[in-house]
């Protein structure tokens, strides 16, 4: 459209053709103004929505990545843990069975002594080779004996005390005493005393009286807030006959050390798995 006297006419574009409205006093040429197409406005929503659309791929593939090294690192993870774990388990058992030998080792000489007429029932040589098997013992906690009345005899060390003490019976009163002891295993002062028989004691009950080869390991039970085991055996007279059981008592507290001096990560805590049936380490 055009006032009398003004020129109209249209405005070729780059997208084809656009009206061009002018207004102006008669004589004057107007002012032209150009409205967009609608390619363009569907050209720059695309725009916006392709750099959206980067945006969401840069983010799925920072993703990506990081699952993917966090994936990597896990299996890392487990096959050191495998590894690690295949490597620990035999050498627990090792030190598990270092332990166990030499305490069945000193009760089977014992039990031989006792056979043999070197020891007897009466505690004037069995107390100085009891001492002497305690102090020169790496992993035993106690050398004993409990007498058919009930009484024991032998040397005790608490774990990670230099102090040794001696425990002694009298057969008379029924007194069990524990004595603190020099350097030589002589008594220093008394402990305690009290009156009891240990011939209910689980290390006790559990051998075969009848058969002189019967050997026990007991169950784990808790003693001065440790776990503790306790290998035994009938002691037997020269004829044949039962004079009470001989043993030694093993603190398993050296099963922890071990295997914190393997695994120190700052955090957690390191254990072991022990067949309930077998007594084996199986992790």
């Amino acid at each position: 459209s055009s006032f009398p006297g003004s020129r109209g006419g249209s405005l070729l574009t780059l997208f084809g053709t656009s009206r061009v409205a002018c207004s102006a006093p008669r004589g004057n040429l107007g002012g032209g103004v150009v409205t967009y197409p609608s390619l363009l406005r569907a050209l720059l929503s695309l725009r916006v929505l392709l750099a959206g659309f980067c945006g969401v791929l840069i983010a799925a593939s920072s993703f990506a990545a990081w699952y993917l090294t966090y994936a990597v690192t896990l299996l890392t993870i487990d096959s050191m843990g495998q590894s690690f774990q295949a490597q620990l388990v035999p050498l627990t058992r090792a030190i598990i069975l270092d332990h166990l030998v030499q305490a069945e080792s000193v009760v089977q000489i014992n039990k031989y002594n006792f056979r043999s007429g070197v020891l007897s029932a009466t505690p004037g040589k069995m107390l100085p080779l009891f001492f002497g098997q305690l102090r020169n013992s790496q992993f035993s906690s106690d050398v004993h004996y409990t007498s058919t009345k009930g009484g024991i005899y032998g040397y005790f060390k608490k774990p990670d005390e230099p102090i040794i003490s001696m425990w002694n019976f009298d057969e008379a009163t029924g007194n069990q005493t524990e004595w603190l002891c020099d350097e030589e295993g002589k008594p220093i002062s008394l402990m305690w005393w009290a009156v009891i028989n240990s011939t209910n004691a689980a290390w006790y009950v559990a051998v075969n009286q009848s058969d002189p080869s019967s050997v026990v390991w007991t169950a784990t039970y808790p003693w001065f807030g440790r776990l503790w085991v306790t290998f035994a055996t009938g002691a037997y007279d020269p004829v044949g006959r039962f004079l009470g059981v001989t043993g030694v008592d093993l603190e398993l507290g050296f099963i922890d050390d071990f295997l914190s001096n393997q695994v120190n990560l700052g955090m957690g805590y390191s254990f072991a798995i022990v067949d309930g049936v077998s007594g084996s380490v199986v992790a």
